[in-house]
């Protein structure tokens, strides 16, 4: 058993080296309903309404007035959890808005889809304490204006991010192999060390990545110019149910849903009475009385200041762990140095001549006892066994080679393992 999990953790070892093997994407099948602000009650979800005429259309957004996105509401559904907490994660909603220009010679944004994409992003939403199938903790947040509509198509991105504090911090390579490391000294499964620390790399690995588990994409486009019959996205006022399903094998079926304009929340079956308990997001377009400014993060920008700020406690959780592992290895190697005494002692009282391999064993710790007690006596370096510790492994010495004089100040390697050979002839 002790070598098998030797090899267990010799493996979790090389893997724990290996750092993140990358950011996980799991956006599921997102899709959305629209709600007209006239009905402002408890309501079924209509899959019919995401399209409309632009004949029978109302609440369109018209050229020249000035309009407003808002997020009004999100809802978190499973993540991955942090390294120590394990039901709460650290997320950022990140959207993004265009509206396309009428003017060629000017640059006009577009929707990105490059792995990264999110990166780029306005951080409409960040907090690092949310819990699993947890209502986010704001209210109509901005995510594109108030700006005046030039009548032209709107295209709206939005991302929900898991945020790993940790991606490409130096620290986090140093705290892995302090890991692995004590992964090697734990001999035993089923023990709290060997469940500790294989639990610990588990989440370390898992978490080491920002995980992209929203992402949702769409245009909308004025009635002005369209075909009167063909249905599509219209740019009205009104509320967006944007809701994520993990099985994206069939549509979602919006009658199994309901939606309180009151509140901005989802409702399972019919009636709001019972909340669903998947991830959804609401997004509202509102008018709006002039056009205002403000300056978004980046979730670029803000990543990398969150993990400056993170290196602080990573460092300090590195040296904890490394004083964890210090002790354990000392405790494994002073329990050896004892366990090797004692069998030498025993072979010697026996009338038995020590095997070559015990002599071999005995020899090797002799030279690690004195690297210890020329570290005790000079006070440099790392001493493998406390003083207290070094006086056992004296007197057990003393006794083994009938030699009192033996002490810390004088030890010798060489010394002690001739005087223990001058005596294995009497021991026969």
């Amino acid at each position: 058993m002790p070598y098998r999990a030797f090899r267990y953790f010799l493996a979790l070892g090389m893997l724990l080296g290996m750092g993140s093997a990358g950011a996980r994407t799991n956006v599921g099948l997102v899709d959305y309903a629209y709600v007209s602000p006239e009905n402002c009650s408890c309501q079924t979800l209509i899959s019919s309404s995401k399209y409309a005429n632009p004949k029978n259309a109302k609440n369109t957004v018209q050229k020249d007035s000035v309009y407003e996105v808002s997020l009004k509401k999100a809802k978190m559904d499973e993540f991955n959890a942090d390294l120590f907490s394990a039901s709460r994660g650290e997320f950022a909603i990140v959207a993004k808005a265009f509206e396309m220009s009428s003017d060629p010679a000017l640059p006009t944004n577009a929707f990105d889809f490059r792995p990264d994409s999110a990166s780029g992003g306005r951080v409409i939403y960040y907090s690092d304490d949310v819990k699993r199938h947890q209502a986010l903790n704001f209210g109509m947040v901005p995510m594109f204006g108030p700006v005046v509509y030039n009548g032209n198509p709107v295209g709206i991105s939005v991302f929900l991010v898991e945020i790993d504090t940790t991606k490409d911090n130096a620290q986090m390579s140093a705290l892995l192999s302090t890991i692995a490391s004590a992964g090697r000294l734990a001999s035993v499964p089923g023990t709290p060390l060997f469940n500790m620390l294989e639990s610990l790399g588990t989440s370390l690995i898992n978490a080491n990545k920002d995980d992209l588990l929203l992402r949702y994409d769409t245009t909308f486009r004025s009635d002005k110019g369209a075909h009167p019959d063909i249905k599509t996205s219209l740019f009205r006022y009104g509320e967006y149910v944007l809701i994520r399903n993990e099985n994206r094998e069939a549509p979602i079926e919006w009658e199994q849903y309901s939606y309180d304009p009151a509140t901005g929340r989802v409702y399972a079956g019919e009636g709001c009475s019972k909340p669903y308990d998947g991830a959804y997001a609401v997004i509202q377009i509102n008018r709006a009385h002039s056009a205002a400014f403000y300056k978004p993060a980046l979730l670029g920008n803000m990543l990398s200041e969150i993990r400056k700020d993170n290196q602080a406690s990573q460092q300090a959780l590195e040296n904890v762990l490394k004083a964890f592992v210090g002790e354990i290895q000392a405790a494994r190697e002073y329990r050896n140095a004892i366990n090797l005494l004692d069998e030498m002692q025993a072979s010697l009282d026996s009338g038995k001549k020590p095997s070559a391999n015990l002599l071999g064993e005995f020899r090797d710790s002799l030279f690690l006892f004195e690297e210890n007690a020329k570290a005790i006596k000079l006070g440099k370096g790392p001493a493998l066994f406390s003083a207290t510790q070094f006086d056992q492994i004296i007197a057990r010495l003393r006794r083994l080679t009938d030699e009192p004089g033996i002490s810390q100040a004088t030890f010798s390697a060489d010394g002690t393992y001739q005087k223990l050979v001058t005596m294995l002839p009497k021991a026969q």
